[in-house]
């Protein structure tokens, strides 16, 4: 009989230690979105490294999701640490990370095969059945979109709308290429009956690549009176009308995507300039009682950046929360660096980008302004939360959420 284990593997610094409570904000401690996936197909234990140490019992299936809070050591060091355990169990190392190194990192998937693991390419969800029936060293899923319900989450239009450039470090792009799946709302909407939290993010990457689509959508779901958390484009702003459809329909924060402000329009453009135009923006969208985002994605090649400088720009733009991933490019290298707290950090330091726009101080400065824009409960039960406990991450040393 089959009895399965799946764990979340996050970086060893990260890891549950004894006497000690977990690394990281309660509000981030969530399981992964792929594993609650997998628990409309099938049984299974799951075990968190980040909450509890991990116990293998009598498992005889180990499933173990690497997203890129991961790294090739901790998979190898978790490999080892299984075996020791005893050999009959099946190992399966499965999600981002992995399929990553299978189109990006050729050695490193090698190196993870001559470690006699099963390894899984795509999303889990399109082959759990083959892997549960045949054995094999490698298992490539199909690239065709597909969505299974989760708790507090919902997915309309599926699929990859990046920049070329991040495109590897997508896990739509990753998983499913550059093929698109367009939900039908009907299904959306008896899905979302059966949803009891009122708070629900809209994990589509950008809620602008079809305003005609998510037009009809928020028009019947205001209905629903729940709260939303969407991400979106800088074509956004070229629609007010469907801003205001948002803020009707209940939606608390919009995430700007790495579209609206690069790293390159803050050190090539008029800084006064840029800064009367993005605050405009961002003002277009709090005066709609919405909390504003930025994800922003910086490329950072041989040259000195002062980061606390740009702090400054986004401190005078005015929006309310900074996700930040940085990316080094030398040469034919391009990687995603996880920054993370340093006691000491110089003004070149990309870190010092969180470390300011999370100091108390400014969060202080930001909610003082933010009841008279987005109103009292916004701020309490969103602006506020929110921003301690991106701090509290950032602190922990914890560079995911960024």
């Amino acid at each position: 009989m089959k009895k399965i284990l799946f764990v979340y593997l996050p970086t060893i610094s990260l890891w549950y230690r004894e006497s000690f409570p977990p690394k990281g904000a309660k509000y981030f401690l969530k399981e992964k979105e792929e594993i609650s996936q997998i628990k409309n197909l099938i049984n299974f234990d799951y075990q968190d490294l980040r909450l509890k140490k991990l116990e293998f019992k009598d498992y005889t299936h180990i499933f173990v999701y690497c997203d890129f809070l991961s790294d090739f050591s901790t998979i190898i060091s978790t490999i080892e640490l299984i075996k020791e355990k005893g050999d009959k169990r099946k190992i399966f190392f499965f999600g981002p990370l992995i399929t990553y190194y299978f189109y990006y990192q050729p050695s490193l998937f090698e190196n993870l095969q001559e470690k006699d693991v099963s390894l899984i390419v795509g999303f889990l969800p399109n082959i759990i059945k083959e892997v549960l029936e045949k054995e094999k060293n490698i298992y490539i899923a199909l690239s065709l979109p597909n969505y299974l319900p989760v708790p507090a989450k919902i997915s309309l239009i599926i699929g990859c709308h990046c920049l070329p450039i991040f495109k590897p470090f997508c896990k739509n792009f990753l998983y499913f290429r550059d093929n698109i799946k367009i939900r039908p709302i009907k299904e959306i909407i008896s899905e979302l009956v059966n949803q009891p939290e009122k708070t629900i993010t809209i994990d589509d990457e950008d809620i602008t690549s079809n305003l005609d689509y998510y037009t009809d959508f928020f028009s019947f779901a205001r209905r629903f009176r729940k709260h939303w958390l969407v991400k979106a484009s800088y074509k956004i702003f070229e629609s007010p009308q469907f801003v205001r459809l948002l803020a009707k329909a209940g939606v608390k924060i919009i995430y700007l995507n790495e579209t609206w402000l690069t790293l390159e329009d803050m050190l090539t453009k008029e800084v006064n300039k840029l800064i009367k135009e993005k605050r405009k923006e961002v003002k277009t969208i709090q005066k709609e009682k919405i909390l504003v985002g930025a994800k922003l994605s910086f490329v950072l090649e041989n040259k000195e950046i002062n980061f606390k400088e740009l702090c400054n720009i986004f401190k005078k733009i005015d929006f309310d929360f900074l996700e930040a991933k940085f990316f080094i490019k030398e040469n034919q290298d391009f990687r995603l660096e996880n920054i993370t707290y340093q006691p000491f950090l110089k003004e070149t330091s990309p870190a010092v980008l969180k470390r300011e726009f999370y100091s108390l101080k400014n969060i202080i400065y930001r909610l003082s302004k933010r009841p008279r824009r987005v109103g009292f409960y916004n701020t309490f039960f969103y602006a506020l939360p929110l921003n301690l406990a991106y701090r509290q991450n950032f602190l922990e040393g914890i560079p995911y959420p960024p």
